[in-house]
């Protein structure tokens, strides 16, 4: 998600989360009876990538957006290389920080990005914040709609804007870690996947020459301690 919300612009969140959703269920689908392929991870990439663009092509609304349906598929070979490790990687970082922007309430930020970044459903979320289910709803509608009507932009924030935002940053990967370690699912107590996937995080964050703090350590200290 992060990488094709990277190139297809927050415009289309709502579109690359269904494609990543179907190209989930695909892959049940399909490998039950075809078998897993040798590399499932590009597999999914390519087949989220192919029905993002195949969908904007049969939605030529306008003369603007025909023209920006020709500048994605000049671009479809660069939206291949942004899969590779080091760029996921970027891409997750910015999205870590897109989702945390300011100009959102604090709830509405991170409810955005637990629900984009981290794949939290609504009862998952409305537990993390505390709140009704209805509630996250309308938080993450505000949220989007907040982002798309700014034009927010993809790029990493200056320096002093980043570490405003890595407050909440830090939250997420809290309330990410918190979910995993204290599970709301009735047969899983213990969601390895999810505090694994935080401290992968948080690493990433923590270890990173530029965005890297002490209370970026201090927070990957304490999911490695409770994992311990």
């Amino acid at each position: 998600m992060s990488v094709l919300a990277k190139h297809f612009s927050l415009r289309n969140l709502d579109l690359v989360e269904d494609v990543v959703q179907a190209t989930l269920l695909e892959a049940l689908r399909l490998w039950r009876t075809r078998g897993i392929p040798d590399n499932p991870a590009a597999w999914m990439r390519r087949v989220a990538k192919n029905k993002l663009l195949d969908h904007l092509r049969h939605d030529r609304m306008t003369s603007s957006h025909a023209n920006r349906i020709g500048r994605l598929e000049l671009s479809s070979e660069d939206i291949d290389d942004s899969f590779l490790d080091s760029q996921i990687e970027d891409s997750q970082l910015r999205m870590m920080f897109v989702c945390c922007n300011l100009q959102l309430a604090e709830a509405d930020r991170i409810a955005l990005a637990l629900k984009t970044l981290c794949g939290f459903s609504f009862e998952e979320i409305a537990r993390a914040l505390q709140v009704n289910h209805e509630t996250v709803k309308k938080r993450l509608q505000r949220a989007k709609a907040h982002l798309v009507e700014t034009q927010a932009s993809l790029d990493l924030p200056e320096p002093a804007e980043l570490e405003r935002r890595l407050a909440s940053v830090h939250c997420v990967l809290y309330l990410l870690f918190n979910e995993g370690y204290l599970s709301t699912t009735d047969d899983q107590s213990i969601r390895h996947d999810l505090c694994e996937e935080a401290i992968r995080l948080t690493t990433l964050l923590a270890d990173h020459p530029r965005y890297g703090q002490p209370s970026s350590d201090a927070l990957l200290s304490l999911m490695l301690f409770h994992a311990a």
